[in-house]
């Protein structure tokens, strides 16, 4: 196994000469991947912890993971720092969704971490919390499926956090982020994986009616993917405004009327149980 050392690398689909040719992902710093192949002109074939596959330049990996009670980066971005004090150097500045391993519990401020790339430093304790991993939906494994209305609003205010953050094909941080990248983070961020692309059927969802559409629930449209937040609104990264913004389904004063996507729709999914769709 071998994880992210960098604040990010980027998988990449290869042109046949070997060289870049498009950015199709972007993992964070701490996240496990597989290397499924030897390396060449720099590059190695790798599986994220999510299934998704790719091409990473190998310099961005380091064999192995750091033992250790891991925290995950909850700020849009989070500096680890020299010393547990305000006006401390800089040494690294993480994403949000990053990986670290607790090292010290310095003061109600503060905390040790050490990032996968052997950096040591200081981490403001309200940039960041415990990690214990992600579930899969129902289906995906034997995991419960999630539940409940306050499940669902920490889904849509994670996706909400990125309002405004720039259309970046591949994208998953605040930076730049793209449509299944936002739908991907908000969940992870909310503790379960799905699916990182504007895919409609993967075992990570279930196909639902339009009209039982709820909040944090997936709608498809060729290429592109959105989250309902409710009240006919959704949330989605897009060419369109170039960002994250939210648009909706329904015609009238002080919407961003989508009639385009509407007449478009493939489809809707869900990861929550059938009852939680009634």
């Amino acid at each position: 196994m071998y994880t992210v050392k960098t604040p990010r690398a980027f998988i990449y689909r290869l042109s046949e000469k070997g060289e870049k040719a498009e950015i199709t992902d972007e993992l964070l710093s701490g996240w496990e991947v597989e290397i499924m192949g030897e390396e060449k002109n720099g590059f190695v074939p790798c599986r994220s912890f999510y299934g998704y596959e790719g091409y990473a330049e190998k310099e961005t990996l380091v064999h192995g993971t750091v033992p250790g009670e891991k925290l995950i980066v909850v700020s849009g971005f989070a500096d680890v720092v020299t010393s547990p004090d305000l006006k401390a150097v800089k040494l690294v500045t993480l994403p949000e969704g990053s990986l670290v391993v607790k090292s010290s519990d310095v003061n109600d401020d503060y905390v040790g971490v050490m990032t996968s790339g052997g950096v040591n430093g200081y981490m403001r304790k309200k940039q960041c919390a415990s990690y214990a991993g992600c579930k899969y939906p129902s289906g995906a494994s034997s995991s419960p499926p999630p539940s409940g209305d306050e499940f669902r609003e920490k889904i849509v205010k994670n996706a909400l956090g990125y309002l405004g953050s720039p259309y970046r094909w591949g994208g998953k941080t605040r930076e730049g982020i793209d449509c299944s990248g936002l739908c991907f983070m908000s969940y992870f961020m909310s503790g379960v994986i799905i699916y990182r692309d504007a895919v409609y059927e993967t075992p990570y969802t279930r196909r639902i009616p339009f009209e039982k559409l709820k909040k944090a629930d997936l709608i498809y449209f060729p290429g592109h993917v959105a989250m309902y937040l409710g009240d006919g609104k959704f949330i989605h990264s897009n060419a369109r405004h170039f960002c994250v913004s939210v648009d909706s389904f329904e015609k009238s004063p002080g919407n961003d009327y989508g009639a385009s996507l509407f007449e478009r729709i493939k489809g809707c999914a869900s990861v929550f149980s059938d009852e939680e769709n009634r």
